[in-house]
């Protein structure tokens, strides 16, 4: 090795300076353009991947927090139509459609008769309350122009001339068997108008029907699961056996 080694010396020694300055510097140089190129790169990769793992966390987060507020804003809106009594008003007179509109507490003539395709262009919005409550089993009644809103409709139909109150009308069609639903008739879809009862109450009410025949009172509910005594004093007011 020794040998070598001093037989590698005397080679070295015998290249022209110049050549072997020169050699020795190319490599200096090629040797610092590749650290500087190496420790960039990395440098970049590792905040690349820094930046990719904080956009995953960050997007993960904002998709939790969307969806939970998501979740929130739909039982905020379901909430309030659970609490709602939802029931029909009979439109009449100068409407595109004259028929039956689902209504729900709270809501006014002019809504009905929006439901029911708007007013005629003939028709005469003056003689009616546009902002009175409607209520349940109401039949509203729109007059033409020049025409006076028949007598059996006046109360009915809110005019601004009725001495009838919205508060009464309500409480008659409450007490009214007429306006009540049918315990016996009632199809799944008629008894969900009833406030307090879903789909799977009306169900259980169609599922008892089937099995133990006709309900003979109201009173008959608390015998269908999910109906306690205070659920059926509830829906006296809407509710009838006929």
């Amino acid at each position: 090795m020794s040998d070598f080694l001093k037989t590698y010396i005397t080679k070295i020694k015998g290249i022209n300076p110049k050549i072997l300055w020169t050699c020795t510097g190319l490599v200096l140089v090629f040797s610092t353009c590749f650290l500087f190129y190496l420790i960039p790169n990395s440098k970049a990769e590792h905040d690349s991947v820094m930046i990719s793992s904080s956009s995953a966390q960050a997007y993960s987060a904002l998709s939790s927090s969307t969806n939970s507020a998501e979740v929130q804003r739909k039982n905020e809106k379901k909430q309030p139509v659970q609490d709602r009594l939802v029931f029909f008003v009979d439109v009449k007179g100068a409407v595109l459609h004259s028929q039956v509109v689902r209504m729900t507490s709270g809501e006014i003539i002019q809504s009905a008769i929006n439901r029911a395709g708007g007013a005629n262009a003939d028709a005469d919005l003056n003689q009616l309350n546009l902002a009175a409550a409607v209520v349940a089993g109401q039949a509203i009644y729109v007059p033409k122009k020049g025409e006076e809103i028949p007598e059996q409709f006046a109360a009915s139909s809110v005019n601004s001339n009725a001495s009838a109150s919205a508060g009464s009308l309500e409480v008659n069609a409450r007490n009214s068997s007429d306006t009540k639903i049918d315990l016996n008739q009632a199809d799944a879809e008629r008894l969900q108008t009833i406030s307090g009862i879903g789909e799977k109450k009306a169900d259980d009410i169609i599922k008892y029907r089937d099995e133990h025949g006709r309900f003979k009172t109201v009173e008959d509910l608390k015998n269908v699961a999910g109906f306690g005594d205070k659920t059926v004093e509830k829906l006296k007011d809407y509710v009838t056996v006929q």
